[in-house]
């Protein structure tokens, strides 16, 4: 083998490729919901034209874009050390944010953006306070862009990171659709607005599609048949459970069961429902693998 042969890019495979144009995709629509925010507060847009900007702030809005630009930066690799400090520079704004708000001080953020009265017309003062969920995402997305793809621990550890700040926007939703009042519960629940819950979202899944050569994206895009049996399974996995707690939510406010019982029921029907779409799910990953090997 050559020198020069050692230079030559591989192949990128179709399931690769789709996996990164849905990190770009993912980051260009989060730059897009900081940029509505920050124009709902310019008066831009109507603030009754979309939901509430309680607990969105100038500063988060700007930290949102700022997210989805260390996201699309990451997905070159010549702008990867952009992305990291961009990443850095999330982390030590997000750690500044939760002091100011901890210790009852102003350092000013909010009113260098916009001026004291400025705002959208209804919203009587400018908010103190961003949402703690919103504040931890970005501080969150930052340590797992710094760490992603730099080497095995550290990927493992960005890719945990990008898992947690999915498991809270999914804590979260789910709080909502079973009438659960986040701000009254301690960690996992926290205050996420809705511009805060679709951001954290996209950036968590995008920044795994971004690494489609290894992690979570490589198991998923694979075209081994573990692989399409993944992705089958998959929105199953996610999907199933929350449905079946919603139902088994709202058969205990209309009294139907106790707490105790509605618990069982979802656990045994999720059980028996995840069971079955398993089944299925291997029977035609099976018939599949079957057609390919008497096509060969």
């Amino acid at each position: 083998m050559t020198a020069a042969s050692t230079h030559i890019a591989l192949p990128v495979s179709r399931g690769a490729g789709l996996s990164v144009a849905f990190a770009r995709l993912a980051a260009v629509v989060v730059c897009v919901i900081g940029e509505i925010v920050l124009a709902m507060w310019l008066e831009i847009i109507p603030s009754d034209a979309l939901p509430s900007l309680a607990g969105m702030t100038p500063h988060a809005a700007l930290g949102v874009i700022a997210a989805g630009l260390g996201l699309l930066c990451f997905t070159f690799r010549r702008l990867r050390l952009l992305a990291r400090l961009i990443g850095l520079f999330l982390v030590l704004a997000g750690v500044a944010i939760f002091g100011q708000d901890m210790l009852g001080i102003s350092l000013g953020l909010d009113e260098a953006l916009m001026p004291p009265g400025a705002g959208p017309a209804g919203v009587e003062e400018q908010p103190t306070h961003t949402a703690p969920g919103v504040t931890g995402m970005l501080v969150l997305f930052g340590l797992a862009l710094l760490y992603a793809k730099r080497g095995q621990a550290l990927s493992v550890f960005s890719q945990a990171v990008a898992l947690v700040m999915l498991a809270q926007v999914l804590i979260v939703v789910a709080g909502h659709a079973y009438g659960v009042i986040t701000q009254a519960y301690p960690f996992p629940f926290a205050a996420m607005t809705t511009y805060g819950a679709v951001s954290a979202a996209l950036l968590a899944v995008g920044l795994l599609a971004a690494s489609p050569e290894r992690g979570i994206a490589a198991a998923i895009v694979g075209r081994s048949p573990a692989g399409e049996m993944l992705r089958r399974l998959l929105p199953g996995i996610l999907v199933l459970p929350l449905v079946i707690g919603w139902f088994a939510r709202q058969a205990e406010l209309r009294d139907f069961y106790d707490s105790g019982a509605t618990l069982a029921i979802f656990a045994v029907a999720s059980i028996i429902v995840l069971a079955v779409f398993a089944w299925t799910t291997i029977g035609a990953v099976r018939r599949a693998d079957h057609d390919r090997q008497a096509a060969l």
